[in-house]
């Protein structure tokens, strides 16, 4: 079976280069820019890990992360951060509370988002099994 994996990021080129990526991983994309949407999605169908950008209209990262973590179904699911955000050490400090990886976009993060979901990846799903 595929690992469920969403994706929230308002960039529409960035967000179809993440979903290219990760489907070409093995993994089972949703993607979403807006953050109501994104928990709506992960009520829907519940995603094994969400990517999530922290800068975006509406409602944003931190404020989804917030949600998240409310409801207890979704606090084992594991979220990284991915940002440009340039974040002080106590939002950092934060995020590493409820986040698996705060990475920032740019310089290769992609490469180290791609390696950090492949070590994450549940032992039910491995790599390369298919559904």
């Amino acid at each position: 079976m595929q690992p469920r994996l969403l994706i929230v990021e308002d960039d529409p080129a960035l967000a179809e280069l993440l979903v290219w990526h990760f489907e070409a991983e093995g993994y089972k994309v949703q993607q979403t820019g807006d953050g109501e949407e994104a928990l709506l999605l992960a009520t829907e169908t519940p995603p094994d890990a969400i990517i999530l950008d922290l800068m975006m209209p509406e409602m944003d990262g931190f404020a989804v992360l917030e949600q998240l973590h409310r409801r207890p179904a979704w606090r084992a699911t594991p979220v990284f951060i991915w940002t440009s955000m340039v974040l002080t050490d106590d939002e950092y400090l934060q995020l590493l509370q409820s986040a698996r990886a705060v990475l920032r976009k740019g310089g290769g993060a992609l490469d180290v988002l791609l390696e950090r979901l492949r070590l994450w990846r549940p032992a039910d799903h491995p790599e390369g099994s298919e559904s």
